[in-house]
């Protein structure tokens, strides 16, 4: 049976089963993502390695969006044992799996000078191989899945601007998300034929504890004065004249799961305000 959208205009994902790995944080883009899922009515499960912010994250949702609705797995994502175990697990408990979102991200700054390439490796590890084991341990699963919605299956994958703008002062963390993007387009020509959509987002600048402790850095380096100011010329580069909220990037997720970007795949998405534009 093929399920329609009960407004193709509308990101209904009614009776389907997601994924997002590395929203354990409260705070985080994941649990934007989470929270979009959720809203547009998807059961969601999520994934991390900080069991303890995950815990007070389940609690928050349970609270907002009811129990049962959201569920919690431990996953180290740059390990593929771990990846299959929880395969197994999601099969067992909820029979399979509509949409994943890979959006657990790592971050290393350097240059050719300075990263070593082990810093490298483990950025590439959680930005990029992450992705790719995603993709490989659910393929089978999201192509069995597919006939089941008009607008089939999907994967998205968390990206950044840094895929475009080849920072040399952040060398690990730029060719990691790039290749992320490149991945993307290979898998959607793959799974297409399948009825599978992969897609990718790039998001700008967002309003985490990530962002805000780089600011408290800047500021204790002598950088900047204080947050403030580095929050205002943040915003002076943002063309809509604001910082992007993890919102931003989980109702833009929830669209991209949905039957209403059906002919949707192998395409990247920036969400950064038009900041890309004043590069």
């Amino acid at each position: 049976m093929v399920h329609q959208a009960k407004d193709d205009n509308v990101a209904d994902l009614t009776g389907r089963k997601a994924l997002v790995t590395g929203a354990a944080h409260p705070e985080g883009i994941g649990q934007g993502i989470v929270g979009a899922l959720l809203r547009a009515g998807a059961d969601v499960i999520f994934s991390d390695v900080d069991d303890d912010a995950a815990l007070r994250s389940l609690e928050i949702l349970d609270r907002e969006h009811g129990q049962g609705r959201t569920h919690y797995l431990h996953h180290d994502v740059s390990s593929e044992q771990d990846w299959v175990r929880v395969r197994e697990e999601i099969v067992a408990r909820f029979e399979g799996l509509d949409i994943l979102v890979n959006n657990a991200g790592s971050s290393f700054a350097g240059t050719l000078e300075t990263v070593e390439l082990e810093h490298l490796q483990r950025c590439m590890a959680v930005n990029f191989e992450s992705q790719f084991l995603g993709l490989k341990t659910f393929r089978n699963i999201l192509v069995k899945r597919s006939t089941y919605w008009a607008g089939g299956t999907t994967v998205i994958n968390n990206s950044s601007i840094g895929a475009y703008t080849g920072d040399p002062s952040n060398l690990p963390y730029s060719v990691s998300k790039a290749a992320a993007r490149m991945l993307t387009m290979c898998a959607a020509r793959e799974l297409g034929p399948h009825k599978v959509r992969v897609n990718s987002i790039h998001v700008g600048m967002i309003d985490t504890p990530l962002l805000r402790a780089s600011f408290a850095r800047r500021v204790q380096l002598g950088q900047a004065l204080d947050v403030e100011e580095l929050q205002e010329n943040l915003k002076s580069r943002v063309p809509l004249g604001r910082i992007g909220t993890p919102d931003d990037a989980g109702e833009l997720t929830a669209f991209l799961a949905s039957d209403a970007a059906q002919y949707i795949t192998a395409a990247s998405f920036v969400c950064d305000g038009g900041m890309l534009t004043k590069v």
